[in-house]
């Protein structure tokens, strides 16, 4: 029942996510307005996180592969779901070209971390997608390992929400992050992006 109502609500809320990020790509999307990729990143590191199966999870997961990591929170009402949304449709994209590639979603929010909520938040919007969560402590060294930023507020009515850094990174097989996007980047810019990095065997 859990997972049906769950479902249910972020099914409702999909529809205006998507009209929005519409609206952002028109406002937003030119890549033009960013750097040119590829370009050095000093953004990487260390991390201890559990994933929504309950196993610990390092950085040592992300050897040997190419990755999308993002930051955000599950009770997220715009942003953090028109971003996985986008990083799906990459994701889809890429296994159509024989891509495949994992993703990783940390969940800033260390207040609503619990197992059942992140495994249904993660895979509304894909299978690919790898829940993390941890402590405060273990979020904060995650988050400033790769130079995220985020406050947490508690409203009048006593819910707690989260402003924090947008960037959605692509680690390559050694762990370096080789870009990142802003979290208005189109899918198509992600893909060409991890393929243009695949196909030159850089990353390493």
């Amino acid at each position: 029942m859990f997972r049906s109502a769950l479902a249910g609500h972020y099914q409702s809320l999909l529809a205006v996510f998507a009209a929005l990020a519409c609206s952002i790509n028109i406002a937003y999307g030119s890549e033009k307005n960013y750097p040119l990729l590829p370009f050095a990143s000093e953004f990487g590191g260390s991390f201890n996180l559990v994933n929504h199966h309950g196993e610990r999870t390092t950085q040592q997961v992300l050897i040997g592969k190419y990755s999308l990591l993002y930051f955000g929170f599950t009770d997220c009402a715009d942003i953090c779901p028109t971003t996985l949304n986008t990083i799906s449709i990459a994701l889809d994209e890429l296994a159509e070209q024989e891509y495949p590639l994992t993703a990783y979603f940390v969940n800033l929010n260390s207040d609503n971390n619990s197992l059942e909520n992140l495994e249904a938040y993660v895979g509304f919007f894909h299978p690919s997608i790898v829940g993390l969560h941890g402590s405060a402590a273990d979020i904060s060294n995650a988050a400033a390992a790769f130079g995220v930023r985020y406050q947490k507020t508690v409203t009048a009515s006593g819910s707690i929400t989260l402003s924090h850094s947008g960037k959605v990174f692509l680690i390559g097989p050694s762990k370096r992050v080789l870009a990142y996007f802003p979290h208005e980047a189109s899918p198509d810019w992600i893909v060409s992006t991890v393929m243009d990095f695949i196909s030159e065997g850089s990353a390493k």
